[in-house]
């Protein structure tokens, strides 16, 4: 009876972890494109920081509250900033390595890192849960890992600023191919493709 119970207390809340869970690829979704704007007219080192600080507002944000607005509100702030954390990182690699074969085995080692990320996330998540009978320990954790790591881009972005841009990164005058450019090309169609299909059985089966 107990186990009924709960079945249905948890099959009534699916609906509303699926928004949860969607919030932050939708906020993504949009957010990609003003990010990448903003790279073309300020470089990648500021919009990288300014993620790496969303990250952290969602991390305090998952750690200090449980309420289910609140929780979605992080997860929507999470989506911000890794928006801009994965197109300025992604990007300032494709512009410091300009050989095709260099830059490739840098991008497999990037993917690599995150797939790494994501296996110890989840089992160290887990595990600290466990331990601490609670979420306070994990996101605390990631809360502390993400101001050090702020703080130590904003101490290296300052001592450089004299030679760069007033943003933190040389100006980037060239303009780029448009979206829809983007779209006509057929490798792009089938890259964003393949994208999307291993990241959407990634959502179902979250």
């Amino acid at each position: 009876q107990n186990l009924e119970s709960r079945h249905q207390i948890i099959s009534k809340e699916n609906g509303r972890i699926g928004y949860l869970f969607a919030s932050k690829a939708l906020v993504q979704l949009v957010t990609n494109f003003l990010i990448g704007k903003m790279t073309t007219l300020i470089g990648y080192r500021l919009p990288f920081t300014i993620g790496s600080i969303f990250l952290l507002f969602s991390s305090l944000i998952y750690t200090l509250s449980s309420r289910y607005i609140w929780l979605l509100l992080a997860r929507s702030v999470h989506g911000i900033g890794s928006s801009c954390v994965c197109v300025s990182g992604i990007g300032m690699i494709a512009s410091n390595y300009g050989d095709d074969e260099e830059r490739s085995k840098i991008m497999s080692h990037t993917m690599g890192g995150v797939a790494i990320g994501i296996l110890i996330g989840y089992s160290m998540g887990g595990f600290l849960y466990y331990l601490a009978q609670s979420k306070l320990l994990p996101f605390a954790l990631i809360s502390f890992v993400l101001l050090i790591f702020t703080m130590w881009q904003l101490l290296l972005y300052s001592r450089e600023a004299s030679s760069l841009h007033p943003f933190g990164m040389e100006s980037r005058s060239e303009k780029g191919p448009s979206t829809l450019e983007f779209l006509q090309n057929r490798n792009v169609l089938i890259v964003v493709g393949s994208i999307w299909i291993a990241t959407s059985s990634v959502g179902i089966l979250e």
